[in-house]
């Protein structure tokens, strides 16, 4: 039986190319999508790339304007004005750098959020220096006035800065250091006051000062009380010295023609030495009047008699020292050898130069430090060492007394051992030179 047509072998073949044909046109739009896909991750790539370069010079142009700022700050003192100089520093900034029209909005917003965020960070770094700096300007001020109160001794305005200083540039702790250092300045100055006032008057009026301060000063001005006394016995002897000379030469240049004026010319004479003054000025004159000269015999007699004085004369140890001196001045002003003449000047200068009275003030100094020193700390010097026949001067001369490491070893303390020890060095150092050592 005949098929109908459409229904055979051949007729199928129809629906089988219209699925081939739908095949390729799938394949097509399915490349023509992965193509568009690949373009538009190329593209994205390619704005990531963008903007990376963009934040990289973001970055460079806020440390640019960073290090202008710092130059700014550098040039301005007050560390109170740098946190309003930097926030408007870094608002110009993050406004240039945000001035630029290639940014997408979403770009913008993200650089928007690094700058405030790193401008805050420097900001507050900036704030806490500024603070900081301020803080030690203020105590560098503050330590400012209080040495300008200390150089002019006001002991109570140092201590009431470092009062006020507590709690803003000192701890309770180094406030208290601080107060007792004052302290101790206070008390220096007190005491070398006190010592430059007596060596004024002492100055001026050395018996003066002695007759009123006989009772001894007490605590550790009592060496000082010890030292001034024997200053002022040495200041009167030198101005009686001096006075002695200027009268003898009044009288040897025939220039004094009343002796009335010696005890106004000589008011740190005492009366016998005054008394010998007009007793050689009546010899004068009747050696004038008489016309007297002096044999050779006369001259080398004279000149036997000044030296064995000169030998003897000691005025520290010699009672009535100054008409003492008044009899050996006059006795080598007789002398006609020049050579002579000048070397018993020179003895004679030499023995009241006052080096041999310094060099024993400062040998009762020491002393008197050391005994001072023994009865406040009850230490007991143990008798072997040095021998025990020495007396306590005789400690000064051998140099027990400059030993501190020993001197701290029978139970002194430090401080009582340096004292010791320096008025001891005082004493042997001029004693052995012969020169008057530094205080």
């Amino acid at each position: 039986m005949a098929q109908p047509i459409g229904k055979g072998q051949a007729g199928g073949a129809i629906p089988q190319q219209r699925a081939q044909d739908n095949s390729a046109q799938t394949r097509a739009i399915a490349n023509l999508g992965g193509a568009i896909a690949q373009t538009g991750k190329l593209a994205e790539q390619m704005q990531a790339e963008k903007e990376r370069q963009q934040l990289g010079k973001a970055e460079l142009q806020f440390a640019e304007a960073e290090g202008a700022l710092q130059a700014k700050l550098a040039r301005t003192p007050e560390p109170s004005e740098h946190e309003g100089i930097a926030r408007r520093h870094f608002e110009e900034a993050k406004a240039k750098i945000l001035n630029n029209e290639s940014y997408t909005n979403k770009f913008r917003n993200e650089l928007t959020d690094r700058l405030n965020m790193a401008g805050a960070t420097r900001l507050n770094k900036i704030t806490t220096n500024a603070s900081l700096q301020q803080v030690r300007n203020g105590r560098q001020i503050n330590n400012e006035r209080i040495k300008n109160r200390l150089a002019d001794h006001d002991y109570a305005g140092a201590a009431e800065l470092i009062n006020g200083s507590v709690g803003v540039y000192l701890t309770p702790e180094m406030a208290q250091v601080q107060l007792e250092e004052v302290g101790m300045r206070q008390e220096d100055h007190a005491k070398k006051q006190i010592k430059d006032d007596a060596l004024n008057e002492i100055a001026g009026d050395p018996m003066g000062w002695v007759e009123r301060n006989k009772e001894p000063w007490e605590g550790d001005m009592a060496g000082d009380w010890l030292a001034l006394q024997s200053h002022a016995k040495s200041v009167r002897r030198n101005k009686g010295y001096e006075e002695t000379d200027n009268v003898l030469d009044l009288i040897y240049s025939d220039t004094l023609t009343n002796p009335e004026q010696i005890e106004q010319m000589t008011p740190h004479l005492r009366p016998k030495a005054r008394e010998s003054l007009r007793t050689e000025y009546l010899k004068r004159q009747e050696y004038l009047a008489e016309g007297i000269r002096s044999s050779s015999v006369d001259q080398d007699s004279l000149i036997g008699t000044v030296g064995d004085l000169l030998s003897k004369y000691e005025a520290e140890d010699t009672e009535d020292f100054d008409d003492a001196y008044v009899h050996l001045d006059s006795l080598i002003r007789g002398i006609k050898d020049p050579a002579q003449k000048a070397e018993y000047n020179r003895q004679l200068k030499a023995k009241r130069s006052g080096q041999w009275a310094e060099s024993k003030e400062k040998k009762d100094v020491a002393v008197k430090v050391f005994e001072d020193a023994i009865e406040s700390s009850g230490v007991l010097v143990p008798e072997a060492a040095p021998p025990e026949e020495l007396s306590k001067g005789s400690y000064v001369d051998a140099g027990f007394l400059s030993d501190q490491d020993r001197l701290r070893s029978f139970g002194f303390s430090e401080d009582q051992a340096e004292k010791i020890a320096e008025a001891s060095e005082k004493y042997r150092k001029g004693n052995e030179t012969g020169e008057d050592p530094e205080d």
